[in-house]
C-alpha cells in the first residue's frame, strides 16, 4: 500500500496522507494557466515508463513551449502530460530522511531512522558540474533522471523536524490505513 502511495495519481497518493498529517508540501497547481511562480512540472516519460521528466516554468507559456519541445524530443506524450503534477518550486537543500518503521516494532519501537540521502541524477549533476555561462549555451533538457542516491548527513538540531513529522505520517497511516 505504500508503494503505491508514490504513484502520484492513485486516489490515496503520498500527498493525501501528507495533507492528512497536516504536513507542508509544495504547492499544487491543476492546470498551467494558474502558474504565478517557479514551478516543477514532474511527467511521467513515454520512452521510459519507471521515470520521470522534469521541467521547469514560471508561466504557463513557458509550461506549453517546454511541454512542447520534451514531446518532439520524444520524452513524454499528450496521456502523460494530462497527468503531469505541476507544483511550485522548493528552494532549499534537498534531503530525504529514510526511516523503518512496523517491522522492526520490538527492537526500536514504531520508527527507525536510518539515515539521510540525497538524489543523484544523470544529466542534472553533469549539468550544474558546468559554469553558468556553459549552461546558458547548451540547449538540453535538464531530465533530473534519478540513478541512485547517496549518504548525506543533516545538522543534529534539525533532527527533532525530521522526527516529528515522520511520527506524524505514521500515525495518519495508521489512522488512514489500519494493519488489523
Amino acid at each position: 500500500m505504500m508503494l503505491r502511495s508514490e504513484d502520484r495519481n492513485a486516489s490515496k497518493s503520498q500527498y493525501h496522507y501528507l495533507e492528512k498529517a497536516g504536513i507542508r508540501y509544495p504547492r499544487y497547481f491543476e492546470k498551467p494557466e494558474m502558474i504565478d511562480r517557479l514551478v516543477m512540472v514532474k511527467v511521467q516519460r513515454s520512452d521510459k515508463p519507471l521515470e520521470r521528466a522534469f521541467f521547469y516554468a514560471q508561466t504557463s507559456s513557458q509550461y506549453y513551449e517546454q511541454a512542447e519541445r520534451y514531446k518532439k524530443e520524444g520524452l513524454i506524450n499528450d496521456d502523460s502530460l494530462a497527468r503531469a503534477r505541476i507544483e511550485e518550486y522548493a528552494f532549499g537543500s534537498r534531503i530525504n530522511a529514510n526511516w523503518q518503521a512496523y517491522a522492526l516494532k520490538d527492537r526500536f519501537g514504531d520508527l527507525d531512522l536510518v539515515g539521510f540521502s540525497d538524489r543523484r541524477q544523470v544529466n542534472l549533476q553533469g549539468f550544474l558540474q558546468l559554469p553558468a555561462r556553459e549552461q546558458l549555451l547548451l540547449n538540453l533538457p535538464v531530465t533530473n533522471e534519478e540513478v541512485g542516491h547517496y549518504g548525506i548527513t543533516a545538522r543534529e538540531s534539525l533532527h527533532p523536524l525530521f522526527w516529528n513529522t515522520a511520527r506524524k505520517f505514521i500515525s495518519t497511516i495508521k489512522t488512514e490505513e489500519p494493519l488489523e
